[in-house]
């Protein structure tokens, strides 16, 4: 739920804040929007309110003049996505199916939605992503990871976790809802 969203933001990267950033400002609909993130000082980022605002910041400048981008900006007020509802699909963790509870495969799922985006190659957005999945998943002691970790002594790595069931899972879903359409 909207709980999920800030996870989500959790894992952007300080580069790709000022797009978040542009998006706040003009998808909620409060006069001030605050914005925390792990790792950022919380941020305040004013609602741009007035037309008359919204047109001076929206020009762009080419060659040398100004050239109007927008002469107005309409929304709806702020959009919930729906709740979530698991798919009992496992992680794969070294090779071993790993049932997950519905806040961990949730979390899981959003990761694998993006396997074949350029987050995946990004250092900063995997290790942000993983801080947060490995402590939602050493947080339940009863999650078989958790067990194979103490087990083997070793430690929790993403490099261990195959999230291609869900990966497979998601692109299955999608070919369905396209075919539908």
């Amino acid at each position: 739920g909207s709980n999920f969203m800030l996870k989500i933001l959790s894992f952007i990267s300080p580069k790709h804040l000022n797009q978040f950033v542009l998006q706040a400002q003009t998808n909620f609909n409060h006069p001030t929007f605050y914005l925390s993130i792990k790792g950022f000082k919380s941020t305040s980022i004013s609602h741009l309110n007035s037309k008359k605002k919204l047109n001076s910041k929206a020009k762009v400048q080419k060659n040398n003049q100004e050239e109007k981008k927008w002469t107005t900006l309409s929304h709806n007020g702020v959009l919930f996505p729906k709740p979530y509802k698991p798919h009992h699909i496992p992680l794969l963790y070294e090779g071993k199916k790993i049932k997950l509870t519905t806040e961990e495969e949730e979390i899981a799922t959003m990761y694998a939605s993006m396997l074949e985006t350029n987050y995946i190659s990004n250092k900063i957005f995997n290790k942000n992503f993983f801080q947060e999945f490995k402590s939602i998943i050493e947080k339940n002691k009863e999650n078989e990871i958790n067990k194979i970790v103490e087990k083997s002594k070793s430690e929790f790595l993403l490099e261990k976790c195959d999230f291609s069931l869900i990966f497979n899972y998601i692109k299955k879903e999608k070919l369905e809802k396209s075919a539908e359409m």
